[in-house]
């Protein structure tokens, strides 16, 4: 990792809007309706030449690949982690637990839930079995993007995001919504040993 000897290096972290045509694309997808991946892989790696001319021409020293291809920032994980299903949850429904802010905000949250935050049915991640990583194709496929993308663009580094595991773990529960599950050393293993290789892959170019 380069350091800010001359000047102060900028770079940023998290999502970048995703163009519209994207967006419909992963909603439906998200949505458990058909579509076509081929149309898919095309709007994600145009998507991403996109976000990264846009970040040179702004003057990011560092830039990211904006996310594009992740589903969400907790959902993507879903197509990365084998041991988790999307059920369908109905309004007012809570098979996670509460966050923090949650049980200290309660009021304020009750109200959120009932206008902004819970409308209509949603697809839920729950843990339904062991944990392993499977995206290997997929985060390739990122690292491939990213650098047809950078090609040809000044840039100090370059990185790809990705969620922490403790993160990504808060919003899983188990199959059964009034029981919290831990996961188990083995489980979080699985997971711990998967970042090392996307930082080292994300930087090479």
């Amino acid at each position: 990792m380069k350091r800010s000897t001359e000047r102060v290096l900028t770079t940023h972290a998290g999502s970048l809007p995703r163009p519209l045509a994207l967006q419909n694309v992963i909603k439906t997808y998200l949505d458990g309706q058909s579509y076509e991946e081929v149309e898919l892989t095309g709007q994600i790696q145009s998507a991403v030449v996109e976000v990264v001319r846009q970040q040179a021409d702004a003057g990011v020293d560092i830039p990211s690949d904006g996310e594009q291809s992740k589903t969400g920032f907790l959902l993507y994980g879903n197509d990365r982690l084998s041991g988790f299903e999307l059920v369908q949850i109905q309004p007012g429904e809570r098979p996670r637990a509460r966050r923090r802010d949650e049980e200290a905000f309660s009021d304020f949250y009750a109200e959120y839930f009932k206008t902004e935050g819970d409308q209509g049915p949603r697809r839920q991640p729950l843990c339904t079995g062991p944990i392993s990583y499977t995206g290997h194709a997929l985060i390739q496929q990122d690292i491939e993007n990213f650098q047809a993308a950078l090609n040809g663009v000044a840039t100090e580094e370059a990185f790809l995001p990705a969620i922490t595991p403790g993160t990504f773990g808060r919003a899983r529960t188990s199959i059964t919504p009034t029981k919290r599950r831990s996961y188990t050393p083995s489980q979080t293993r699985s997971k711990r040993s998967t970042r090392p290789s996307w930082t080292l892959a994300s930087c090479s170019r």
